[in-house]
């Protein structure tokens, strides 16, 4: 048997991630949890993000939640391996609001797995420079404290989605901001 230096292996993936592209670049989506994969073995970390992001997109159009949430967790862990930036978090936030849909589904809303994805919302929602997306954060943790019943959390998050939403201004955001202080008192 041949044996291949991993430097090799990693640039051989490279290649064959290359090839797969261009051979369907008129439909990537059959084939974009290949191209993460091989993306993921060349070490080419952002382009392998990207690619299981998609790959768990199509997995949730076809109704196929537990794998879609196995992309998305594999495309969190990579995320990890890259500086701490605002285009990080803000990522990664994008990527937890996916994986928060997979796992209602799969185990509802409380499971022990959305208890851990909450807790990385929170971990990072300060550190979310794009209003709209600490919006949708903060909303998304008055849900989940509203659904655990920690109500005094949700009293909290819901006047930090009440102020997000008097600077965002829009008035379907300070419709849900409103509706979501009525829910909480």
């Amino acid at each position: 048997a041949l044996e291949i230096g991993p430097a090799l292996r990693r640039r051989l993936h490279g290649r064959v991630a290359e090839a797969l592209r261009r051979m369907h670049a008129h439909d990537p989506d059959e084939i974009s949890g290949e191209l993460a994969m091989h993306f993921h073995q060349a070490s080419q970390m952002q382009p392998a993000i990207d690619w299981y992001r998609r790959a768990a997109s199509v997995a949730a159009d076809r109704f196929d939640y537990a794998r879609s949430a196995g992309y998305l967790n594999t495309a969190l862990t990579l995320l990890e391996s890259l500086p701490s930036t605002a285009e990080r978090h803000n990522l990664e936030f994008t990527l937890l609001r996916a994986q928060i849909t997979n796992l209602s589904i799969i185990g509802g809303f409380t499971g022990p797995e959305m208890a851990k994805t909450f807790r990385r919302v929170y971990a990072i929602v300060e550190q979310l420079h794009d209003e709209q997306l600490r919006f949708y954060a903060y909303r998304d943790l008055r849900w989940y404290a509203c659904a655990t019943g920690a109500m005094d959390q949700a009293h909290r998050h819901a006047e930090a989605v009440l102020h997000l939403a008097q600077r965002l201004g829009d008035r379907a955001s300070l419709t849900e901001a409103y509706t979501g202080m009525g829910i909480v008192y």
